[in-house]
């Protein structure tokens, strides 16, 4: 697992704007319906493990903020044998 998580560190991160314009874009009110959040709450704990996310993890492909632990999370996917990794906060496939 120690391998996994510097390589996950040396792999390219997704730049900060993008999340902001997620963010922004959960909260816009302009809308049709005009309705929208005023606020989003997100966990500093791992759905996972329940601890405290030491390295915030989360797929590219996902459309929530929420992050979960990447040494949790490779723990609990390789510890299994499984050929479908799944987002553990949407519970959708993010790797076939």
């Amino acid at each position: 697992m120690p391998r996994l998580l510097s390589l996950l560190q040396s792999h390219e991160r997704q730049h900060a704007t993008v999340t902001e314009k997620l963010i922004n874009s959960k909260l816009d009110t302009s809308q049709d319906d005009g309705l929208g959040l005023e606020s989003l709450a997100v966990s500093l704990r791992c759905p996972l493990s329940k601890q405290r996310i030491e390295t915030p993890l989360k797929s590219k492909h996902c459309l929530h903020i929420q992050c979960f632990d990447a040494a949790a999370y490779f723990l609990f996917t390789c510890s299994k044998s499984i050929d479908k990794w799944k987002c553990p906060v949407r519970k959708s496939i993010i790797k076939e």
